[in-house]
């Protein structure tokens, strides 16, 4: 469920995991996770204005690709203050994480069966999601932590939640 970003080191691996989620499900079945949006990561890394460094209070995000994003392979390194991607010991590592990219993400889902459900029968949940996302297949979280620092939050908006369902095996073919 959060662990998807891991698998998107490679195509292949990212196809492998999928491949396996789909395996796994019976028809109809729901996958459901969390995942930080790539576009959002980068988007934050070059609003720290020290490229390919954001470095705040709660967040730490640091580039490790070169030249223009691609949908596999572009690594960074993550580190959100008091979480298992802090550092050990304080330091600056965080856990090394690569970008997804939405449309990518989804494509390869659908080439194993999985399609995106934009619409979920869950109002208290949405309420904890950017309306701007409403029937969207990504939604993103729109946090709001009263007393904490600032970072915090912005660290919560990279993030977004999804579901696919395993396609139903058309018994006439």
């Amino acid at each position: 469920m959060f662990a998807v970003h891991y698998f998107f080191a490679t195509e292949a691996a990212a196809s492998r995991f999928l491949a396996n989620v789909a395996a796994n499900l019976e028809p109809g079945g729901f996958f459901f996770g969390t995942v930080p949006s790539g576009k959002r990561v980068m988007a934050a890394i070059k609003a720290g204005g020290a490229w390919p460094l954001l470095a705040t209070r709660a967040l730490r995000l640091e580039a490790h690709w070169a030249g223009a994003p691609k949908p596999f392979g572009c690594g960074y390194s993550c580190a959100i203050g008091d979480t298992v991607t802090a550092a050990a010991g304080g330091g600056d590592g965080g856990s090394f994480e690569y970008l997804v990219f939405f449309s990518a993400f989804a494509a390869l889902a659908a080439s194993h069966g999985l399609d995106p459900v934009g619409r979920w029968p869950n109002p208290a949940l949405e309420r904890l999601l950017d309306p701007g996302d409403e029937g969207a297949a990504f939604k993103h979280f729109a946090p709001h932590f009263p007393g904490a620092d600032p970072s915090l939050e912005r660290a919560s908006e990279l993030f977004a939640a999804f579901v696919f369902r395993k396609r139903e095996v058309n018994k006439a073919e």
